[in-house]
Formats: structure tokens, sequence, C-alpha cells
């Protein structure tokens, strides 16, 4: 063949993250992670729009974070910026309830 085809062997999940830090729950866990290494969590992602309201269609993997120094310009929020790496084989598959903030398989 002229043109050969191309197969992707693996796949790496690596999620650059930068945010405002405000004072909510996910933004305090930025701040109390911020020195540490290789944090291990968990990222579910939902689709909002669909489902019930207690359950949302959803996938979860696990991650590793790791961070940088919170940073900022004199005149803005204080930011932070580091590297969501997924650890897990894959996302799995299940629905989220967000009022209790539990996911289910299947």
């Amino acid at each position: 063949n002229k043109v050969q085809p191309e197969y992707a062997a693996s796949k790496t999940y690596k999620y650059d993250v930068d945010i405002d830090l405000e004072d909510q729950p996910l933004q305090d866990w930025f701040v109390e992670h911020e020195d540490d290494s290789n944090v291990a969590t968990s990222v579910v992602r939902i689709w909002a729009e669909e489902g019930s309201a207690t359950a949302r269609p959803a996938r979860k993997a696990d991650f590793l974070w790791n961070g940088n120094p919170l940073d900022g310009d004199a005149n803005g929020p204080i930011k932070t910026t580091g590297v969501l790496t997924m650890v897990s084989d894959g996302w799995v598959v299940g629905t989220f309830d967000p009022t209790a903030g539990i996911f289910t398989l299947g």
C-alpha cells in the first residue's frame, strides 16, 4: 500500500487543569494538595442533561493529580494549574447521583 494505515497501540489520558480558585469544594481540594505529588483521585464524567435527577449517565476512572504552586496576576484571581493522569485501564460506565454524590457501576 502506498498509504499505510496507523493503529493506536495504546492511549494516554492526561488533562491539563487551569482554574480560578474560589471558595468551593473542588478548589479547596486543589489548595489542600498544592504541595503534594501523585495524589490518587477519581474523576467522574457526567452527562448532566441526560437521565434522571438521581441517575445520570457517567463514566469513572482513577487518576493521579500533580499540581503546580498557586499563582496569579496581582489584579486577578489566584489560579492553580496541574495535570490529571489516568492510572486506570480505562473508563468504567455507570450512573451518578449528583444529590448524594454516589457513582454506581452499570
